[in-house]
C-alpha cells in the first residue's frame, strides 16, 4: 500500500490544486469539529449577536443567512496564502478561489470538487501497517433564493490498528461509516453516502430531507444526539421566530443485529425528537426530547406511529397514553459565555428516573442518566489562534438501553450519543494552535469504565435488555431476580482507557479543512482481564469534512 501511496501524489496534488469551495454559496455547514470551533469563534468573538442561529443544532444551516459570509471572512482572517504575490497564476487561483466545477447564474448555483483521503501508518508494537485510500466527490448547489442541496459519496478501502480491527469485526461496520465486506486479507471495503434538500419559505421556516447526521450540543462529545453512528434518512423542520428555535427531527433507525421472519434485511425502528432552543447575547438553554420505537416484530407490523407527529414538545404524554412502550429520553443543553472569548457548556440526560429512589442514594437500575460539563476558551492570553477545551463526561449504567433490545438508543449497531455507550466517567482536553497555515493538536483523552463479564451485564453494553441487570429489575421478567438496587457507575469489570494524539498538520484549504498531517497516537487499555498498549504512528493528506471517532 506504500507504494500504491507514493503512485498516487501526483494524483493528489492534482486534486490539491483543483479543489476549492465558495462559502458564500454553502447550504449547510460541514458537521466537523473544526468548521464549528470556527463558527463558534464568530458567535460569541466577532460581534454576533446570536439572535439568528442555534450554535448546538448541527449542521448549521447557512442558506441565504448572513453567517456564510461572515464565516468566509473568519476563515481568511486565520490564513497564510501561499504565493501570495503570485495568485493571478491560473493553478494558484485554483488552488484557493475556484471549484472544480462551478455554474454560476442569478438563479442558480452549482459546484463539484473532490474528497481524498489517503494515510498510511504503523503500529509500532505490533510491527502492523495501516492505510485508508479515500476516494468521493462533494456537490452542492442553489436554485433560486428558497431551495438548496447537497450531496457526497466516498469509497473506501482500509487496514485499520488493532483494536479497531476488533471493533469492526465484532460490530460489522466502521465507526460512523457504515457496513463492510472484505477486501484481500486483513482490509475492509465500504462506502457512504448522503444527500440533503434544503427549503426554506420564510425567514422563519426551514424544512430538510435526505440522508445524513446531526449534532445536538456545544461539545465534543454530545449526550443527547451525536454523529458518532452512520448516516440516516431523515426530516427535520426547523422554525426560528424571535430568540426562539425549535426544530423537529424524524429519522428511521435500523437494527442489524437480528433479522426478523418478516423478511426485512435489517428490523427498522423510527426516531422523532423536539429540539427547543432560547438563545440570547451571552447565553443558550435548549430542551430536548426523544422517542424511539420499533416499526413491529414476527407478529405484527407496526410502522410509524403517526402519533409522534405531534410537533408539540413533550411526548411523555403522548407516549405514556399508548400504555408506555417506547423508549423516551429527554434531556437539557445549556451554554453561557464568560468573558469574551470563553464559554461553558453543560448536558444533562435522562433515560429513566425515579426521585424516590434517587434520594435513597441505593443505586436503582431505573435511575438511568448522564451529565456533561466542559469549558471551551479560544485565543486565551490573546494568543491567536489557540483553542483550548476540557470536557467531562458521566453515563450511569443500562441508560439509553431498553427492556426489548430493538428499541435502544441507536443505529447501525452504534450508540446515537456517546460511542463508550453506558456505564463509564471521561475527561477529555483538547488544545489545538494555529500559527498561519501550520497547526498543532493535542487531544487527551481518560476514561473508567466498567465492562461486562462473560456472563453478566453491569450496563456498559446498551444492546443488551437492561433486565438481565446480575442485581435484578424491579419489575420482573429478568434472568437474575433481585431488587434493582446496588447499581454505580463504573461497577463490573473496571477498566482504564488513557490515550494521546498529537498531530502536526498543514492546512492547504481552510474551507474544506483539507490537511497533509503526520502524527503520533498513544492507547493504553487495561483491566484484570486484559492489557494492551500501544503507539502508532501515521501520515496522510486529508480532506475532512466529517469527525472520525476512534477515540473509544
Amino acid at each position: 500500500m506504500y507504494k500504491y501511496f507514493i503512485r498516487n501524489t501526483w494524483t493528489i496534488i492534482l486534486l490539491v490544486f483543483i479543489f476549492e469551495k465558495v462559502s458564500g454559496q454553502k447550504v449547510l455547514g460541514f458537521l466537523n469539529h473544526d468548521f464549528s470551533n470556527q463558527s463558534e469563534l464568530l458567535l460569541i468573538h466577532h460581534n454576533y449577536d446570536g439572535n439568528d442561529v442555534s450554535s448546538s443544532s448541527r449542521p448549521l444551516i447557512l442558506l441565504n443567512r448572513e453567517i456564510s459570509v461572515q464565516l468566509d471572512s473568519l476563515h481568511h482572517l486565520n490564513r497564510n496564502l501561499l504565493f501570495k504575490k503570485k495568485q493571478d497564476k491560473y493553478l494558484i487561483r485554483k488552488l484557493r478561489k475556484e471549484n472544480l466545477v462551478e455554474i454560476n447564474q442569478p438563479d442558480f448555483f452549482f459546484s463539484i470538487n473532490p474528497i481524498v483521503n489517503f494515510e498510511v501508518g504503523k503500529n509500532l508494537n505490533l510491527n502492523r501497517k495501516t492505510w485508508v485510500n479515500t476516494r468521493g466527490f462533494f456537490a452542492e448547489g442553489k436554485i433560486g433564493k428558497k431551495i438548496g442541496f447537497m450531496m457526497n459519496f466516498f469509497e473506501n478501502q482500509a487496514v485499520f490498528d488493532e483494536y479497531i480491527d476488533f471493533y469492526v469485526n465484532s460490530k460489522r461496520v466502521v465507526p460512523g461509516q457504515g457496513f463492510i465486506k472484505p477486501y484481500k486479507e486483513k482490509g475492509f471495503d465500504f462506502a457512504r453516502s448522503n444527500g440533503i434538500i434544503l427549503f426554506q419559505p420564510s425567514q422563519h421556516f426551514n424544512v430538510q430531507a435526505g440522508h445524513g447526521k446531526n449534532f445536538i450540543g456545544n461539545g465534543y462529545r454530545s449526550l443527547l444526539l451525536s454523529d458518532c453512528a452512520f448516516n440516516y434518512p431523515y426530516l427535520k423542520i426547523t422554525t426560528q421566530v424571535w430568540k426562539l428555535q425549535y426544530v423537529n427531527l424524524y429519522g428511521q433507525m435500523m437494527n442489524i443485529q437480528a433479522r426478523q421472519s418478516s423478511g426485512e434485511t435489517f428490523p427498522k425502528k423510527y426516531f422523532s425528537s423536539h429540539y427547543l432552543s432560547y438563545q440570547g447575547k451571552k447565553f443558550e438553554i435548549s430542551f430536548f426530547e426523544s422517542i424511539i420505537w420499533q416499526s413491529g416484530d414476527s407478529s405484527f407490523y407496526r410502522g410509524f406511529d403517526l402519533n409522534y407527529l405531534n410537533p408539540v414538545i413533550f411526548y411523555r404524554p403522548v407516549e405514556f397514553s399508548l400504555g408506555s412502550p417506547d423508549n423516551a429520553l429527554i434531556g437539557i443543553n445549556f451554554r453561557i459565555q464568560a468573558g469574551r472569548k470563553t464559554y461553558f457548556y453543560n448536558q444533562f440526560v435522562i433515560d429513566d428516573f425515579e426521585i424516590k429512589n434517587l434520594k435513597n442514594g441505593k443505586g436503582n437500575i431505573l435511575n438511568k442518566y448522564g451529565y456533561q460539563f466542559g469549558i471551551k476558551s479560544f485565543e486565551l492570553f490573546n494568543i491567536k489562534g489557540l483553542l483550548l477545551q476540557t470536557e467531562y463526561n458521566e453515563v450511569r449504567p443500562y441508560t439509553y438501553s431498553h427492556r426489548t433490545i430493538e428499541q435502544n438508543y441507536s443505529h447501525y449497531n452504534e450508540p446515537l450519543a456517546h460511542p463508550l455507550g453506558a456505564n463509564f466517567r471521561e475527561l477529555i482536553s483538547i488544545a489545538k494552535y494555529q500559527y498561519k497555515d501550520w497547526g498543532l493538536k493535542i487531544k487527551i483523552n481518560y476514561a473508567i469504565m466498567g465492562e461486562d463479564s462473560a456472563d453478566s451485564d453491569w450496563g456498559k453494553n446498551i444492546f443488551l435488555p437492561d433486565t438481565l441487570s446480575p442485581r435484578g429489575y424491579p419489575y420482573g421478567n429478568n434472568v437474575f431476580p433481585g431488587s434493582g438496587y446496588g447499581n454505580y457507575t463504573t461497577q463490573g469489570v473496571r477498566t482504564f482507557l488513557r490515550s494521546m494524539n498529537v498531530q502536526v498538520s498543514f492546512l492547504l484549504n481552510p474551507q474544506s479543512n483539507c490537511l497533509i498531517l503526520a502524527g503520533v497516537n498513544f492507547r493504553n487499555y487495561s483491566n484484570m482481564l486484559n492489557r494492551n498498549k500501544q503507539a502508532y504512528i501515521y501520515l496522510g493528506f486529508s480532506m475532512n469534512i466529517e469527525n472520525y471517532y476512534y477515540d473509544f
